[in-house]
């Protein structure tokens, strides 16, 4: 479901239910709440939902990645390759009911939890508008003025304010991304790249690719960057691609070529393995595997670039 489509969803809704979202565990598991949506404001909602959503309508839509900035770009992950996701969304598939608390329960539930969502239902599928809790949006035992003809007064109500910056959308098959620090923090994503990482260590390890992998394994898992870096890397094939490289001698010969022209603070040994003896060299050898390091054509300039786009030719 791209945007356009994700609008249009909105739009013919047939249903609106209110969620709160609590985080049960650190996989995680989520506990939801469903609330009651008043009718009349069902359209007044979804304008203001799509009037946001519309803004990013022709963004560049590119795969999830931990380390770029959203600028011009929406993010995207598919919902089956993640099981923090599809905790979240068997959680509000497995609750029927929609509950009708009274005002101490909602602000207790809503104070203490993780996100709230907007869930749009249209021909029993939905879409997910997610958004992670802000305490200063809680005005329980807090002053919400309002002026009136005789001066400032107190709203006496415990109040809940929402605005339309939604964290992510979850649609039946993807998820897009608005804020990428919400949206680790709601789904607990750390754990994610972490789990990603120890598969792509052992791969590493597997493949006898670093000599001094046990310590290279220890110091990489305390940096986070890194972390998520090495997560990229498995997501774009720049690992498999050079283990599938390092079997060249004439790739081997440019490798040794770059770490002494570079003055890069690691070697390539006899047994084509990189290795490892210094935290220093981290970052460098993720840089050298990922195939950041290149040379400009005109000049011979060297470039570190985190970036790149293939040229289709």
């Amino acid at each position: 479901m791209n945007i356009q489509e994700v609008i249009q969803h909105i739009k013919n809704s047939n249903q609106i239910t209110f969620a709160i979202i609590n985080k049960t565990s650190k996989d995680p598991t989520f506990d939801v709440t469903k609330l009651i949506l008043k009718n009349t404001l069902h359209e007044e909602i979804k304008n203001l939902f799509t009037s946001y959503i519309s803004i990013f309508s022709n963004f560049s839509i590119q795969e999830f990645n931990p380390l770029a900035s959203l600028d011009e770009t929406l993010y995207y992950l598919n919902n089956q390759d993640y099981q923090c996701i599809n905790n979240l969304l068997t959680s509000i598939g497995n609750i029927n009911d929609v509950n009708n608390i009274n005002s101490s329960i909602f602000h207790d539930k809503i104070s203490n939890s993780i996100a709230y969502a907007f869930i749009f239902t249209n021909e029993n599928q939905n879409v997910i508008l997610v958004k992670k809790t802000n305490s200063n949006y809680t005005l329980k035992n807090k002053f919400l003025w309002i002026f009136k003809n005789d001066g400032l007064d107190k709203i006496q109500d415990q109040s809940f304010v929402f605005d339309e910056k939604i964290d992510c959308i979850i649609t039946p098959n993807e998820t897009y991304v608005f804020s990428k620090y919400n949206f680790e923090i709601i789904f607990s994503f750390m754990n994610e790249y972490t789990k990603t990482v120890n598969q792509i260590l052992n791969k590493l390890q597997n493949n006898n690719l670093i000599n001094g992998i046990d310590q290279f394994r220890e110091d990489i898992s305390s940096r986070n960057k890194l972390i998520k870096k090495l997560f990229k890397m498995e997501q774009d094939g720049s690992i498999d691609k050079f283990i599938e490289c390092i079997n060249d001698e004439n790739i081997r010969q440019n490798i040794k070529n770059a770490i002494n022209d570079l003055n890069l603070n690691f070697e390539l040994n006899e047994n084509n393995q990189i290795v490892y003896n210094d935290v220093s060299a981290l970052g460098e050898i993720l840089n050298l595997i990922s195939n950041d390091y290149n040379i400009s054509i005109y000049n011979g300039e060297k470039f570190l670039t985190q970036v790149k786009k293939r040229l289709e030719l």
